[in-house]
Parts: C-alpha cells; sequence; structure tokens
C-alpha cells in the first residue's frame, strides 16, 4: 500500500465509522506518519505507506481523540506530545498563550505556568522569548509528560509537583494557568471520547480554582506583575468577582475567535 492508498483507505474507514471530519483526519494521520504538512503529501503518493497506519486506525476508530492515537498535538505551531496522562491542548488556550508572549515579548521575565499539563504554554513562552518558565502540576504524570515535551523543544524549564502554590518559592512577573474549570453538569454533557480518555481531574474544578488562585496568586507576583487566566465562555463575570475581591487591577478579558469569552487578565497593581 503507498501513501495515496493509505490515505483513501483510512478517509474510507472513518467515513463508514460515520465520523464528519474523516478527510481531515486521514490526511492528519497520514501527515503525521510522514512528518510532513498536508500540503506535501502528494509529493509522497508513490512511497510506501508507514504499517503503524493501521495500529492508528483502529485506535481513532475505537473512540480514542485522533491526539492520543497519534501521540501528538500541535499548539502555537509546535508539535507537542501527548498520552492519556495530560488533556489534549485546546486551540481556544492559544489565546492565553499569545496573549503571555505579547506580555513578555522578549523580556527575560520570570513566568510561572500553573496547572501546566503537558506543558504547551510555558513550553511555548520558553521557545519563543527569553523568559525563565517554572512549570508546575499536581499531577507527577502530567509533569513526566512536561518533561518530555521540554526535551522535545529543547527549553530549560524548572518542573515542581505542587498543588497549586503549596510548593511555589519566590515572585514572578507573569502567572499563566488554564486550570480544571469545567462543572460537573457540563462533564456530563462532554463528548464520549473526552470523558472516555482524557484525565477528569484536568477537567473539572467549577470556579474552585478561580477562587484559590485569586486570593493567593498576589503573594506570588513581584509589583506590578500579570496574572493570566483561560475561563470557561460563561465564567468572565464571576472570575471577575473573585479578582475584584482580591484588589487585583486593569481586569479585562480577550475573546476567542468564536468571540467567546476566553482569556481573564489583570495585574497586581
Amino acid at each position: 500500500m503507498n501513501i495515496r492508498q493509505g490515505y483513501l483507505y483510512a478517509k474510507q474507514k472513518l467515513e463508514q465509522a460515520g465520523s464528519e471530519e474523516a478527510e481531515a483526519e486521514s490526511k492528519e494521520i497520514v501527515a503525521s506518519l510522514l512528518g510532513c504538512s498536508y500540503g506535501e503529501l502528494p509529493l509522497h503518493y508513490g512511497e510506501a505507506c508507514p504499517a503503524r497506519l493501521e495500529e492508528i486506525l483502529q485506535k481513532r476508530l475505537s473512540g480514542m481523540p485522533l491526539a492520543y492515537a497519534l501521540r501528538e498535538k500541535h499548539f502555537y505551531g509546535l508539535p507537542f506530545y501527548v498520552d492519556e496522562r495530560v488533556l489534549i491542548p485546546r486551540y481556544d488556550t492559544e489565546i492565553l498563550a499569545e496573549a503571555a508572549l505579547d506580555y513578555v515579548k522578549n523580556r527575560p521575565l520570570r513566568v510561572l505556568d500553573l496547572c501546566c499539563g503537558s506543558g504547551c504554554i510555558g513550553i511555548t513562552l520558553a521557545k519563543q522569548s527569553a523568559a525563565q518558565v517554572v512549570l508546575s502540576d499536581v499531577s507527577e504524570d502530567a509533569l513526566a509528560v512536561a518533561r518530555i515535551n521540554a526535551q522535545k523543544h529543547g527549553v530549560c524549564v524548572e518542573l515542581i509537583q505542587s498543588d497549586l502554590f503549596d510548593k511555589i518559592d519566590g515572585k514572578f512577573d507573569l502567572i499563566v494557568s488554564n486550570p480544571p474549570y469545567v462543572t460537573e453538569e457540563e462533564y456530563a454533557c462532554l463528548e464520549a471520547q473526552v470523558r472516555d480518555f482524557e484525565p477528569r481531574m484536568a477537567l473539572v474544578g467549577g470556579l474552585a480554582y478561580y477562587r484559590r488562585i485569586a486570593n493567593e496568586a498576589k503573594k506570588f507576583l513581584k509589583d506590578g506583575g500579570a496574572l493570566m487566566l483561560e475561563i470557561g465562555c460563561a465564567q468572565k463575570e464571576d472570575v471577575f468577582k473573585l479578582l475584584t475581591g482580591a484588589a487585583f487591577k486593569n481586569i479585562r478579558c480577550v475573546k476567542d475567535l468564536a468571540q467567546r469569552d476566553r482569556v481573564i487578565l489583570c495585574t497586581k497593581n
């Protein structure tokens, strides 16, 4: 089987399984196997298709998210290793990474990525700026994945296992966090592939994490330091209240590409 035949085979199998994204996913599978872009696929059509195609396809057909089947997800233009130990990076989170990069610019600021998961936000900052990054997560498994990604991208970051700020020392110019914020009710309505494969502890939290972060973050921010949080699209007003109550200043919200409230930015003073 050559690459073109492999692509068509995968597309047919996914279509038969009822996938509405059969064409895009089959291209992504084959391109990932080759380590090339979609646009470069025709250049490889005559080459032998890697045997891993069937393994990846069967995992996807079982309901496994494609990123886990491929063990890879691109975030802010960079490939990140992912598996069932961490949440799959979402495109919406790139809004948070972009805001952080804009704030850091190319200054050697000290940055804490709280609830780092795969490390995609902090590693993107370390890779594309002069930031000195600390990655923190309560999950030892998540930190193991973050370590893989730090090594993959050749960045020097500090990794700390901590329940939010419990084991964190020192002060930071910027704290970024995409904490677990899905409510129990929302979790029950998520797609089966999310509930069945992605770590529940990385998803469910409601407002609890924001409450703790609002109450504790100022102790770990330098004067004038910034806090940036990803939020659920219906949580803006509640998180604003928490941050206002904790005396944060310059509180504002950035929307995602679908014009939903997505990232809250504020400063210590």
